[in-house]
């Protein structure tokens, strides 16, 4: 089933990947082309964190920066956000809930854009869903290797977009 998920939601958001760049994703391949020991530095006049810039860096030495080679690390991360709402509905509730959650993120219109864009959103997504999940498991269920779990995803998502600083101090 979660196969079946992830294929409909790769299926669902390939259109438009080769719609060309327009001016944020541009400056984004534009840092993330630097020198990665150089890319946290040259954000700092950005503003923002550098984790997505350091993945999308690495990205682009393997497989290019054109439109669709940028957007394909986009739509990787949408479509791991099928599993892991899947994980958070089965194992915080139950097999329905999970496939609810799991259909959700294949067809949420939120990642659907987000999936089509050399922008750090669907990562952000990733990692704000398993902060939430991570988050009850390890304070309102009581599992210890949760709280692994959320500081690692809270930290990465700290270092993806300032956002994160918001949803730190809601946890």
């Amino acid at each position: 089933m979660i196969g079946a998920l992830m294929g409909a939601s790769v299926a669902l958001r390939l259109e438009g990947a080769a719609t060309w760049f327009w001016i944020d994703e541009a400056l984004t391949v534009g840092l993330a082309s630097q020198p990665f020991t150089e890319i946290p530095s040259v954000l700092r006049l950005d503003g923002s964190p550098p984790l997505y810039y350091l993945f999308l860096h690495l990205w682009m030495s393997v497989f290019g920066t054109g439109e669709v080679a940028t957007h394909v690390l986009s739509l990787s991360f949408a479509t791991v956000c099928v599993p892991v709402s899947y994980w958070a509905g089965r194992s915080l509730f139950d097999r329905r809930t999970a496939l609810i959650a799991g259909t959700l993120a294949a067809t949420s219109p939120f990642l659907t854009h987000f999936a089509r864009e050399t922008r750090m959103y669907s990562l952000v997504t990733l990692l704000a869903l398993t902060v939430a999940a991570t988050f009850i498991h390890a304070f309102v269920r009581g599992t210890r290797w949760a709280t692994v779990g959320l500081g690692l995803s809270l930290t990465a998502l700290l270092y993806t977009h300032n956002w994160g600083l918001y949803l730190a101090v809601a946890t």
